[in-house]
């Protein structure tokens, strides 16, 4: 559970998306559209360039992978909810390039070399 406390951040996001999906105020429709663009552009860039991927927490406190499809599920389908459509679709192609991603990372030889590896 130490990858809990690296992932607040995405808790927050979508405790946010969660509250705004229920009260929907206008201005909220911008923050989120202005971060869900940056998302966007982030998954992008960490796709096509891979060295962006590397950074970030060391792999046994990165949460896991079910955690971010939860999270992404939870993102798309209040979005949806919201009638937020163009969010909505945006996230969920965030959800995909994830998927892309870590399904790359997995076929990656550092991978292979992380599951080879013995505990010291």
């Amino acid at each position: 559970m130490e990858w809990l406390k690296h992932a607040w951040i995405d808790l927050g996001v979508t405790a946010f998306i969660l509250a705004v999906a229920v009260v929907r105020p206008e201005w909220a429709w911008w923050v989120l559209g202005a971060y869900t663009g940056f998302m966007l552009v982030l998954k992008v860039l960490a796709l096509s360039g891979g060295a962006i991927m590397a950074l970030g927490s060391k792999p046994d406190q990165t949460p896991p992978l079910w955690f971010y499809h939860v999270l992404y599920a939870v993102n798309v389908g209040a979005l949806a909810w919201a009638r937020w459509w163009a969010l909505a679709g945006m996230w969920a192609v965030i959800w995909a390039l994830s998927a892309v991603a870590a399904a790359r990372e997995t076929r990656s030889p550092a991978a292979a070399a992380r599951k080879t590896r013995r505990p010291s």
